[in-house]
C-alpha cells in the first residue's frame, strides 16, 4: 500500500508517505508559503522513499477544520493528484490528528482528548475524541466555539482521565485547566498524520477525488475594512 497524506490546515505543512510498509514524513513552516512549498516537498519525500508519483495508490488530506487557505490548498492538490492517478481519497479530521499526537505523547492506549485549536479572531475549533481498544470514537463533533462556552460545555463532560491538546489552550482559563494533563505543542504532527491516514485506510472507505471536500466551520474568515475601523473606534 502506497499512501500519500497532506495537511496544511495549520501553520505547518505536513506530509506523510506510507510506502512498502515504511513511513516517511516531512514538516516545515507552511501558512501563506504552503502552496509554493508543497510540490517540492512532495517530490523530495517521494525521492526519499524511492518511489514515483504514479505508484501512489491512495491519497489522504486534512479536511479541517483549520485555516481557510490551507484547507483549500491541501484539498485541491489532493484532488488533482488523485484524479490524475485515479486513486481513492481519505478525508481526515484535522482535529483527530491533534488527538493522535496527544495519544503518542501520553503513551496510554485509553485516552479521552479535548482538542482545542486556535481559530483566530478569539475563537476555537474544538472536538472531543476517545481512543480505546485501538479505535477512535468522536464524542463531540468539531465545532467553532467562543472560549467561555467551550470551557463550560467541555468541563461538564470531563473526568480526571481527560487530557487537553492543541494550540488554543492559551485562550482558556489556566486555573480551569490546572487539574488536567495538557499538550499545547505537537510532538510530531506529520507522524500523527501518518497514523491517522493508516487508521483511515483500515477503518474507512475511500471517496472519489470529486467528493473529497474541505470542512469549513466558519462562514466569515475576515473582517471588512469598515468592520475593522468600527472595532478600532470602540472605547477600550
Amino acid at each position: 500500500m502506497n499512501l500519500l497524506a497532506i495537511d496544511t490546515s495549520t501553520e505547518q505543512l505536513c506530509l506523510a508517505l506510507i510506502a512498502q510498509d515504511k513511513v516517511f514524513t516531512h514538516e516545515e513552516l507552511g501558512g501563506a508559503a504552503a502552496s509554493a512549498a508543497l510540490f517540492p516537498a512532495i517530490e523530495a519525500l517521494l525521492q526519499k522513499a524511492q518511489i514515483k508519483i504514479h505508484q501512489i495508490e491512495y491519497m489522504a488530506f486534512g479536511k479541517g477544520p483549520g485555516a481557510f487557505t490551507g484547507l483549500r490548498t491541501a484539498c485541491s492538490v489532493t484532488q488533482g493528484i488523485a484524479a490524475g492517478l485515479g486513486c481513492g481519497v481519505f478525508p481526515l479530521d484535522s482535529l483527530m490528528v491533534v488527538a493522535q499526537d496527544a495519544l503518542n505523547q501520553y503513551s496510554n492506549p485509553y485516552i479521552t482528548v479535548a482538542v482545542v485549536m486556535d481559530a483566530r479572531m478569539g475563537e476555537l475549533y474544538a472536538g472531543i475524541y476517545r481512543h480505546q481498544d485501538g479505535l477512535w470514537n468522536c464524542l463531540q463533533e468539531p465545532a467553532l466555539w467562543q472560549p467561555e462556552p467551550l470551557q463550560n460545555n467541555y468541563l461538564a463532560q470531563s473526568n480526571a482521565a481527560m487530557v487537553w491538546a492543541g494550540t488554543g489552550l492559551h485562550l482558556l482559563n489556566p486555573h480551569v485547566l490546572a487539574p488536567f494533563k495538557c499538550y499545547e505543542q505537537a510532538a510530531s504532527r506529520a507522524q500523527a498524520l501518518a497514523q491517522c491516514a493508516k487508521y483511515a485506510y483500515h477503518h474507512q472507505q475511500p471517496v472519489d477525488a470529486a467528493q473529497a471536500l474541505p470542512l469549513y466551520l466558519r462562514d466569515k474568515v475576515a473582517l471588512t475594512t469598515a468592520e475593522r475601523q468600527s472595532a478600532n473606534s470602540q472605547p477600550c
